[in-house]
């Protein structure tokens, strides 16, 4: 890998601690082409992006049957009870006029963004990293710390 540049592909896995009433999350993001296993998706084809839940019981797809289909054959779904997402920039701009909370606010995509920009600074030290959110550090790796905030020249200082 060149110190510039991100590889071809990557796997990044990110372990969330449990928090409040929720059990500790492990998330897999692939990247740059490489797929999960197909034995994830029954030997079906693995989709070129989306997002995948594995739970104890099962997985799913968003807007996909759970499986495997022996176990969710008779399998239901309840009714809605969230509002439905939009394509992403038209509810934007609903958003920007009506004053309310898009589908996927800044609360939740914030967080998001920042889990994963951090998984680009692993992929550059070449090592897991383990972040302190409240001190705004990277505790295991020194080295890493550099990627967090960019040094401005005198005079265009934020």
């Amino acid at each position: 890998m060149m110190p510039e540049a991100f590889p071809e592909w990557s796997i990044i896995r990110f372990d969330f601690p449990a928090r409040g009433k929720h059990p500790p999350l492990r998330l897999f993001w692939y990247d740059g082409g490489k797929l999960p296993p197909a034995d994830l998706f029954e030997g079906g084809k693995v989709p070129g992006g989306g997002t995948l839940f594995v739970g104890t019981k099962g997985k799913i797809r968003p807007g996909g049957k759970p499986y495997p289909s022996k176990d969710f054959a008779d399998y239901q779904f309840p009714e809605p009870t969230l509002p439905r997402r939009e394509e992403i920039h038209r509810e934007w701009v609903k958003c920007v006029k009506t004053g309310k909370q898009p589908g996927c606010p800044f609360s939740y995509s914030g967080p998001m963004t920042e889990a994963y920009l951090l998984g680009n600074i692993a992929l550059k030290v070449g090592r897991k990293i383990e972040w302190d959110p409240v001190a705004f550090r990277i505790t295991n790796c020194e080295e890493a710390n550099k990627y967090l905030r960019r040094e401005y020249r005198k005079g265009w200082e934020i």
